[in-house]
């Protein structure tokens, strides 16, 4: 079952960075960018997961070189408390955050993964708690042709095929992918097939964007979610996305209307043998976020931003039953230079959730450059998550939710060092985060 419970956290955090791309500001204190040409020439990676290994991400994944599933954590949080963004728009899964990781593209579609942990995240949504994982489409820009395929133990093989093309203004890619395996043991096998088409076309003034993905996948999930009691578990789960984007600058005035649907089909078998357990589960969510964003340097106030948001949320299953929910949102940031050496980040976010009433997070973030190189700088955010349709409503043999619970709430508090160089960069933060209503499985 669930339970509530309130508590602050300290922790201490030190972060060594390798010679991987960062980039910071005043919203983003600990922006970590690892881009696919650079963490291949050190350690040739298979998905843009697996990637993420260098990060200070803790990743529990059932099969990081495929893919298969991988839970993210941040500072501590849980699984529930890391908000996953697509070109920067939220595809958070409504029903479990270990189905975050279902996004349909191959390696070959990421241009970059952004780690933003801490108080630098609470501008983007809910389920910022620990921090967020921005996934950055690839944008096809030239012709390119990639053939991979691979073999190994236990059965393992792979099959990738991806080709890109610009003419004129318009560019287009199509990936296909297939991986499978074995298994080491028993129950661990797994396939899983994604294609992927991703397309954009210059403007005058900007740029329009559309991908989508498909993905199909087939895995043993042994005592993955009954730790320690042997259930020989099986999960099938199929992903569908569409995420469409307008980028304008008209004279100094960016405007950026998005638009992202996700559609995520899971069956998940308790025991595969049905000999301790005949439950069969199985459940569709749907996700719409259409929102649109502006801009613009007013000088003497600095980088203002302001943006606007709807999203809905959608399941149907035959668990959890048939429900809905729904969130508007406006937001506003502002970045401003105090003086030649100091930078002002502030930011705030207002949500009306039919479901959970209203909640207000944001952040302010100040920091003072020594040199080119060197800077010091604290932080202060707030954030929220409001419970998933498992938390909720789920009931099995093993698992029983909870429908009165209410919306996690932190406070994330953070001072640091950060020094650069073309090669090299690292740095050290010490951050305190004070969180009420945590929502765990007891």
């Amino acid at each position: 079952m669930l339970k509530i419970k309130q508590c602050g956290i300290l922790f201490l955090f030190v972060l060594i960075l390798p010679a991987y791309a960062q980039d910071s500001s005043s919203l983003e204190l600990e922006r970590i960018t690892v881009t696919k040409s650079k963490v291949h020439l050190l350690t040739p990676y298979s998905s843009a997961v697996e990637s993420l290994s260098s990060t200070p991400l803790d990743l529990q994944s059932r099969s990081p070189k495929g893919g298969i599933q991988t839970d993210f954590s941040l500072r501590g949080s849980t699984f529930q408390g890391v908000l996953v963004l697509l070109n920067g728009q939220r595809i958070n899964d409504p029903q479990t955050a270990h189905h975050n990781s279902d996004i349909p593209l191959t390696k070959e579609d990421i241009e970059e993964v952004q780690v933003i942990p801490g108080a630098g995240s609470s501008l983007f949504g809910p389920d910022a708690i620990g921090g967020a994982v921005n996934f950055l489409v690839k944008k096809p820009k030239q012709r390119k042709l990639t053939l991979e395929t691979g073999f190994g133990l236990d059965k393992n093989k792979s099959q990738l095929f991806s080709y890109s093309d610009k003419i004129n203004n318009f560019g287009m890619r199509v990936s296909i992918e297939n991986k499978e395996s074995g298994g080491f043991r028993y129950d661990t096998d797994y396939r899983k097939f994604t294609t992927s088409l991703a397309s954009v076309l210059d403007l005058p003034c900007g740029d329009f964007g559309l991908n989508f993905g498909y993905q199909d996948k087939e895995f043993g999930a042994y005592d993955f979610y009954t730790p320690g009691k042997g259930y020989p578990s099986r999960e099938w789960t199929t992903t569908y996305l569409i995420d469409t984007g307008l980028n304008l600058d008209k004279e100094g005035l960016k405007i950026k209307p998005n638009f992202l649907w996700r559609r995520h089909f899971d069956k998940f078998a308790l025991d595969e043998t049905k000999i301790r357990s005949t439950s069969l589960n199985h459940h569709r969510t749907d996700v719409f976020t259409p929102n649109i964003y502006f801009q613009k340097d007013m000088e003497k106030l600095g980088t203002l931003g302001l943006g606007f948001e709807y999203g809905e949320e959608n399941i149907t299953s035959s668990n959890l039953g048939k429900h809905n929910r729904k969130h508007k949102s406006v937001f506003i940031d502002d970045s401003k230079d105090l003086t030649d050496n100091l930078l002002l980040g502030m930011s705030y976010r207002f949500d009306k959730f039919d479901t959970f009433g209203n909640t207000d997070t944001g952040s302010g973030t100040l920091r003072y450059s020594f040199s080119d190189k060197n800077s010091v700088y604290t932080a202060i955010s707030a954030s929220t998550r409001v419970p998933s349709f498992t938390e909720l409503y789920y009931n099995d043999p093993t698992t029983v939710g909870d429908e009165n619970l209410s919306a996690e709430k932190a406070v994330n508090y953070q001072v640091g060092f950060d020094h650069k160089v073309e090669t090299l960069s690292y740095g050290f933060s010490v951050f305190f985060r004070q969180e009420k209503d945590i929502i765990d499985w007891v």
